[in-house]
């Protein structure tokens, strides 16, 4: 006998029109699964539908496992029923398994139908949801004003209907949201379990598999500060030993399987493995205090019974929220490939980035920072920006090895001491390639928050490393190009403007836009003369004559350019950021001194670097025939600047010669090129010459032979002598032409000095490879000329 068509026979009313009698739909539910889980909360709480039962013949079903939690039947065959308990078989969509069910169906005295169909035929009128910020007040008012409504219409008892089951959808929805919660299914689970068990207090931990590591997810009887720092591996304590071996035990006497700090009462405890599909999830620890009942081997194996349909569960919601988390990552990657870009939007992007990333992480602050020209770091967060000088220790550290620090509550700091008391979890995670330039910070208050995203870190990062290294090389680009543009009008000015003291002006206002500098000096060597002795010397003449001692002492000891901070004119003793910038080979003058500098863009230096030399370096050659002028010095006065800037006896065992840098000053510069060799993934070449004999006019004679083979080398070389004659040569980048280079520097010193037969010995290193220090290096190069 097929079953009343489902609309018609919803309600039937007594004569005098009252809620007479509901009839009730007894229905079984086939597998369960995310989409059939609003039917089984909606038939759960109607009125005119009853539950009969649950089938999951698997044992795979997510909306199983719910309904055991909801205290529904589950069976595992039709043959569990009773004759005649149920009328209708709801079922997912067919496969395999769901053919075979339908087709036992009729045998079994029940109808099948699509769990679609089914919920379409149960829908009936639906209510206007109401508003998120009503209250119980405004939904009672708006139920009666529509009741009052309807009884003209002669449908109160249909509208009572439907108020009862309005309340009953809006107690169905809160359920599943509460059940879909991280937090709230844990709960349910571990309530479940204490109750089961006679338990008082308990745990759940689940294990990160990119780790190996059980972290507690959630308890009761633990304090924050615990749940933040408790990370166990596999094998270690109980709960390591039971997700190891994957047998329950039972712990008696004042001991926890886990943190036993917080509860120095337990009496008893225990802990057991939560397996799925032959996978550990996690324990669960469940414990008793003294004065409570200890639990016994009853308990475990009750709790054992449970834990096979919590790894169902917690499978599935894993499961679920792992889509969760996979769809977060994919509007993160979306919100990331809006952004433009332009390096003119570097710190709004960085924020709205760290705002992103504080979103998917569940952070509460989350700071994006980038390593300046000159080792600060640009702090971008959600709220605003600004500069760390020098940076934190232990971001420097996690920067300059690369390894990423997890600071939890109680571990030392860099320096061994505790940290301060807090209840946080602090990652410090490096970003980017080889040489790092940004450092990604997360605090957490939630131990769970900071667990899970310990869990789903490396897809966070590798994202944001995909974007990150891309955006921050666009803007350094964009930095270069900018300076080349100004550089290039500044010389196409320089060339087409006749010399005079426009000139001057022109390479100075050229030099503060390439650089950021505040002041800009062009010297010629005249700023050297101390002033007469009825002349009073103006706070800018002294600035002028320190910044050309300091220009010329840089010439002299054979430096391109000279970065540093140092005490200028009326600083009162406080560093100033100087660049000199010599004209070259044996001439400091005329050239640039510039100070005060001034940060061009956010991840620019706050002090001159080497960039700003390279270009400042640029303006001068053009400058050299048109402004070099000697400076007008009597005799005394040429003497007294003499003995002031040299001694008048060198020590001819120590000095160098002419145009010539020490051996430390060598050694300083090839730390400079190993530096950024090691930066920049490039090799360098060192290459020695030496005569077989030295002129006796040697300190005459190898100058102007170094001077006459630099104007034969490339402008990034760097060519020197010792005070024994030898000659070296440091190549950066190209070592595949090192040996043209000393074929060809070779016949040039026979060629200069006028002798085809010269003996000239010569010998190379390059680096990585010759020697990891300057001094070894060099060692190693002059070794092999013996």
């Amino acid at each position: 006998m097929r079953p009343e068509p489902l609309a018609g026979r919803r309600l039937r009313l007594c004569p005098r029109g009252t809620l007479a009698e509901i009839i009730k739909w007894p229905v079984v539910l086939v597998t369960p699964g995310e989409d059939e889980l609003p039917l089984l909360a909606e038939l759960s709480t109607r009125r005119d539908a009853r539950i009969v039962a649950v089938l999951d013949p698997l044992g795979t079903s997510i909306g199983a496992g719910l309904a055991e939690i909801m205290g529904l039947p589950v069976i595992a065959s039709l043959a569990e029923l009773s004759p005649g308990g149920a009328r209708l078989l709801v079922h997912p969509p067919l496969n395999d398994l769901v053919a075979s069910l339908v087709d036992q169906a009729a045998a079994c005295g029940m109808e099948a139908i699509l769990a679609r169909d089914f919920a379409d035929q149960i829908s009936g009128p639906r209510l206007a949801a109401a508003p998120a910020a009503a209250t119980e007040e405004d939904l009672d008012a708006a139920l009666t004003s529509l009741s009052r409504a309807a009884a003209r219409t002669g449908q109160a008892a249909d509208l009572e209907f439907l108020e009862l089951e309005t309340a009953a959808i809006h107690r169905t929805l809160s359920r599943i949201e509460e059940a879909l919660d991280r937090e709230a299914l844990l709960r349910w689970l571990l309530g479940l379990a204490t109750r089961a068990t006679g338990a008082t207090s308990g745990s759940i931990m689940l294990l990160d598999h990119e780790s190996d590591e059980l972290y507690v997810a959630f308890a009761y009887g633990l304090s924050q500060s615990t749940m933040h720092r408790t990370r166990v591996r596999l094998g270690e304590s109980v709960a390591g030993r039971v997700a190891r071996t994957r047998v329950a035990e039972l712990v008696s006497g004042p001991r926890h399987p886990e943190v036993g700090r917080d509860r120095p009462d337990l009496q008893s405890a225990i802990c057991a493995p939560i397996l799925w599909d032959g996978r550990v999830l996690g324990v669960i620890n469940v414990c008793t205090a003294e004065g409570e009942p200890s639990l016994d081997r009853a308990a475990v194996t009750t709790l054992e019974s449970l834990t096979h349909r919590f790894g169902l569960i917690l499978d599935r919601f894993l499961h679920i929220q792992s889509s969760g988390d996979r769809q977060l990552l994919h509007d993160m990657e979306e919100r990331f490939t809006r952004d433009t870009g332009l390096p003119e939007t570097l710190a709004s992007t960085l924020c709205a980035w760290a705002g992103d990333v504080r979103e998917v992480a569940g952070a509460d602050q989350v700071s994006l920072a980038i390593l300046t020209s000159d080792g600060d770091l640009f702090c971008a967060t959600p709220e605003g920006t600004a500069y760390e000088a020098p940076p934190d220790e232990m971001k420097a550290e996690v920067l300059s090895r690369g390894r990423p620090r997890v600071l939890r509550p109680g571990e030392p700091s860099l320096t061994g001491d505790p940290c301060e008391p807090r209840d946080t979890t602090i990652f410090h995670l490096p970003v980017g390639r080889d040489p790092l330039r940004a450092l990604l910070s997360l605090t957490f208050t939630s131990a769970a928050k900071a667990h899970h995203f310990h869990a789903v870190s490396s897809e966070i990062l590798l994202l944001l490393n995909r974007h990150l290294t891309g955006f921050l090389d666009r803007t350094a680009t964009a930095d270069q190009l900018d300076r080349l543009t100004t550089l290039a009008a500044a010389l196409s000015e320089l060339g087409a403007a006749p010399a005079g003291p426009a000139t001057s002006d022109r390479v100075l206002s050229a030099a503060r836009r390439l650089t950021g500098a505040g002041v800009a000096m062009l010297l010629t060597g005249e700023e050297m003369l101390a002033p007469g002795p009825d002349e009073v010397e103006t706070p800018d003449q002294a600035l002028r004559r320190e910044a050309a001692r300091l220009l010329n002492d840089a010439g002299r000891g054979g430096w391109q350019t000279t970065v540093l901070e140092a005490p200028l004119g009326d600083s009162g003793g406080a560093a100033r950021s100087v660049l000199a910038v010599p004209l070259g080979g044996s001439d400091a003058f005329p050239g640039l001194v510039l100070l005060d500098k001034r940060r061009l863009h956010p991840l620019d230096g706050c002090s001159f670097t080497e960039f700003d030399a390279l270009f400042a370096r640029r303006l001068l050659p053009l400058l050299a025939d048109r402004m070099r002028r000697r400076p007008q010095i009597d005799n005394a006065e040429a003497e007294a600047l003499a003995d002031r800037l040299e001694p008048a006896k060198p020590d001819l065992e120590t000095t160098v010669i002419a145009a010539a840098a020490t051996r430390g000053a060598l050694a300083e510069i090839l730390r400079r090129e190993m530096d950024r060799c090691d930066r920049y993934h490039t090799m360098l070449g060192l290459a020695a010459f030496r005569p077989a004999h030295v002129p006796a006019t040697r300190f005459a004679e190898l100058a102007g032979l170094v001077d006459a083979i630099e104007r034969h080398l490339r402008s990034s070389d760097h060519i020197s002598c010792l005070e024994d004659g030898t000659i070296l040569v440091i190549v950066p980048e190209d070592i595949q032409s090192l040996p043209r280079l000393i074929k060809r520097v070779s016949e040039l010193m026979r060629r200069l000095a006028d002798e085809p037969e010269l003996d000239v010995r010569s010998a190379s290193r390059v680096y990585p490879g010759g020697g990891d220090s300057p001094e070894k290096l060099l060692q190693a190069v002059l070794a092999a000329l013996i």
